[in-house]
């Protein structure tokens, strides 16, 4: 699933003056927050859940995690945040520093919520430290030790090579201007606010070589495939209910868009010039579907694996101009068996198994196309195809000398070209005090 993570700069004065009085029902103050339409809900929702905190340790837990959450999405109704897909503090990859988020430099959140954990005494103990699993709040730094973590982070961050730096950008970005506002910093993944970016870099830093153009209506643009000069970019804080593709034409400039009315995993085209989607449509939320198509807005077919199971397909390209495509694997409870990963190709406007291709029961497989100018590298459990011989369909494996038989594509002998369509997103972060994140959403 991974984490969708935003970086918060939060106020701790209005936390502990403003949201906490408002959670006890002790302050009827309007603010920002109120003017979500979901707002009530939620109060409403911990509340409901404060109520309860004392029952047992579980609910208790339960109960400050969304305090937490609730009063995180507080703070962004009026400062700015950052989101950033797999990345926060506590997700901090131990491989390129082990001594990330040094515990001095953190803080503990339940000194934001005395009054209330006065008024409930089960909360005492059970705030989040950092992310142990979706839907949680993260690292704390009070106001002062924001500098300081600020010091920690920059040395780190510089010293790596420069493409990988990318993913540390808005962190660094909200602790300058959490640090300039004497203000604190707070994470979370999975939090009740728009999964988006509300800070920017100054502009001294920004390239003044680069052009901007807007995204169309609102998008916001999160890449999901590329053929020559047209690039598929899905609405990443849309799904489920706004479910939008931008295929961005940039043969010349400004770019021209072109929008399809569904949110896309994958986008690829065919050297025939056919479209493939692997996208979901708001009446059927979370069910991936391959769907064909003559232009990237026009009119899809679609094309039916033997079973859907819960999500569908996870991923299409093609295979000269044969659709192949991904059926996710799942796990299944409380069996916890997996139903592995499978390997499609379009039949008789169906998807069927690809023979000769075995299924994987891993979660996380690695597989893909690689489109060569001689032909197409299918990729598959991380060995490399190549099709021999331009009728062929019926795919054998090949030994390890990379022989094959001559009616099946031939596995490529020692390193090949790869592509990872999908990976996992994953941490192991140490002693937490929750052990499993709440969904704060709106019931309505």
């Amino acid at each position: 699933m991974g984490f969708d993570c935003t970086l918060h700069v939060v106020d701790e004065k209005r936390i502990r003056d403003g949201f906490v009085p408002r959670l006890l029902g002790r302050s009827d103050e309007r603010c920002p927050f109120d003017e979500r339409e979901d707002a009530d809900a939620l109060w409403a929702q911990v509340r409901e859940l404060l109520a309860g905190s004392g029952r047992d340790a579980d609910s208790a837990g339960r109960a400050a995690n969304t305090a937490c959450q609730l009063a995180i999405a507080y703070c962004a109704a009026e400062l700015p945040y950052h989101y950033e897909r797999g990345f926060c503090l506590s997700l901090w990859p131990e491989a390129e520093s082990p001594e990330a988020a040094p515990g001095e430099l953190l803080d503990d959140p339940e000194g934001l919520f005395t009054e209330l954990v006065a008024e409930h005494p089960a909360l005492a103990g059970r705030f989040p430290l950092e992310i142990e699993s979706n839907f949680s709040p993260g690292c704390f730094a009070s106001a002062d030790n924001v500098p300081a973590f600020l010091e920690w982070v920059e040395p780190r961050v510089q010293a790596l090579p420069e493409g990988d730096r990318r993913p540390y950008r808005g962190l660094l970005l909200v602790l300058k201007e959490a640090a300039s506002r004497g203000l604190a910093y707070w994470e979370g993944t999975d939090l009740p606010v728009p999964m988006m970016v509300t800070i920017r870099p100054p502009a001294d830093l920004r390239r003044a070589d680069l052009e901007e153009h807007p995204s169309p209506e609102g998008i916001h643009l999160a890449c999901v495939g590329r053929a020559g000069p047209i690039v598929a970019f899905s609405h990443a804080l849309g799904f489920p209910n706004d479910c939008r593709t931008a295929f961005a034409d940039l043969t010349a400039w400004p770019p021209s868009f072109s929008i399809a009315d569904e949110y896309a995993l994958s986008a690829a085209r065919s050297r025939g010039g056919r479209w493939v989607t692997a996208s979901m449509t708001p009446d059927r939320p979370y069910l991936y579907r391959v769907r064909v198509a003559d232009r990237p807005e026009g009119a899809k077919t679609l094309l039916l694996p033997p079973d859907e199971r819960e999500n569908g397909i996870k991923w299409a390209d093609f295979l000269g101009e044969s659709v192949v495509a991904v059926l996710d694997a799942k796990e299944v409870y409380p069996e916890k068996t997996m139903l592995p990963a499978l390997l499609l190709i379009e039949q008789d406007g169906r998807l069927a198994p690809l023979e000769g291709f075995p299924p994987i029961a891993e979660k996380f497989p690695t597989f893909g196309v690689v489109h060569l100018d001689e032909g197409d590298v299918l990729i598959w459990g991380g060995d490399g195809y190549e099709r021999r011989g331009a009728g062929s369909r019926r795919p054998s494996r090949s030994g390890r000398n990379g022989t094959s038989s001559s009616d099946g594509p031939r596995r490529l002998s020692g390193p090949t070209a790869s592509s990872t369509c999908a990976s996992a997103s994953s941490s192991t972060p140490g002693e937490a005090r929750t052990r499993s994140g709440t969904c704060l959403r709106s019931r309505t």
